[in-house]
């Protein structure tokens, strides 16, 4: 993934088998962010049982001193984590 101004972690799951990690890196790389990985994939899951048909392409959540953005790519989640 490109370097994003602030950005201190990243991962890539798998779209399919579960969200498995294939790589992350930083705050995304330890047990904790193992466990935000396993909360974001199944929020990801809900909102695409609240979605429908449409199809869902990107995702930010916000908290006061840090965001997340996910992107859906046809065969990975990409999640980076962002310093506010």
């Amino acid at each position: 993934m490109e370097s994003i101004p602030n950005q201190v972690g990243s991962a890539i799951l798998n779209r399919d088998g579960g969200g498995t990690v294939v790589k992350s890196t930083g705050q995304l790389a330890d047990e904790t962010g193992a466990g935000v990985c396993a909360l974001i994939y199944q929020m990801l899951l809900d909102t695409s049982t609240c979605l429908g048909e449409e199809p869902l392409r990107r995702m930010s959540i916000l908290f006061a001193d840090h965001n997340y953005v996910v992107t859906l790519g046809s065969k990975h989640i990409y999640i980076v984590r962002v310093d506010a």
